[in-house]
């Protein structure tokens, strides 16, 4: 489940920002390839959270899991603006927990 999340304008990188999102007494992370460094994984080290950071492709690997981008079409904004965009997110991710809970739900029946 996704309980939180945020956006970032088009003239910021969100790899910049990786830290600032995470916060405190968080439980793990999930980020996309772009985040996959020493610095982040140590980020998210220190505050004791599991690491769900993609893995970038290298030799001899399975490819990774497909991200929230694929599954909800959030590589692109289909908004202009960040409240519009923001509310594209928190729609998807809406979309994306419902599934999960059903999902859950069905493994334990």
């Amino acid at each position: 489940m996704i309980p939180d999340f945020d956006v970032t304008p088009a003239n910021v990188a969100d790899t910049d920002v990786f830290e600032q999102v995470l916060g405190d007494g968080i439980a793990g992370g999930l980020a996309d390839k772009g985040h996959d460094s020493a610095q982040n994984r140590a980020a998210l080290e220190k505050r004791g959270a599991s690491d769900g950071t993609m893995r970038r492709i290298r030799a001899k690997c399975p490819p990774p899991i497909r991200a929230l981008k694929r599954w909800r079409r959030l590589g692109r904004a289909v908004y202009t603006g960040n409240v519009r965009f923001r509310e594209q997110v928190s729609l998807a991710i809406l979309a994306h927990n419902l599934l999960k809970a059903i999902q859950r739900r069905e493994s334990r029946a």
